[in-house]
């Protein structure tokens, strides 16, 4: 049976959108929100010991999501000004003392030079807050 022209590119052409729509497929499930994972080891001890406060927080980021984004759904908190003027003053109940303490977070072990509304995270990212004093 001989396969004329018109018949091969069709067949070509059908072949590249199985294929461009397996990748977007992928693509997509891959990438789609997951939920922030938080170290819950600190926050297990607390739970324990009434009188210890949870003064750390872990979670994962997430491509094209904020610290802060992530943060707000991985705890409850508390903050002054929005988006890129956020500032966090409490995280699940732990406020900090503003004449010593503050909320610091860190990107991957390294100190954030900016906030946490302005920080967009990846997903190899490993975000960590904590209760600081100065």
């Amino acid at each position: 049976m001989k396969t004329s022209k018109k018949q091969l590119a069709i067949w070509i052409a059908s072949a590249i959108i199985v294929v461009a729509g397996a990748a977007t497929g992928i693509y997509f499930y891959e990438n789609q929100s997951k939920p922030v994972e938080v170290d819950q080891t600190a926050q297990t001890t607390a739970e324990a010991n009434s009188t210890a406060k949870v003064t750390s927080i872990t979670y994962q980021g997430q491509d094209g999501k904020t610290a802060l984004e992530l943060l707000e759904s991985a705890a409850k908190i508390e903050k002054s000004g929005e988006g890129a003027n956020a500032y966090v003053t409490s995280i699940n109940g732990v406020t900090a003392d503003s004449t010593k303490e503050y909320w610091a977070f860190s990107i991957n072990g390294e100190a954030s030079m900016v906030g946490a509304g302005s920080y967009i995270t990846k997903s190899s990212d490993v975000i960590k807050w904590d209760l600081t004093t100065f």
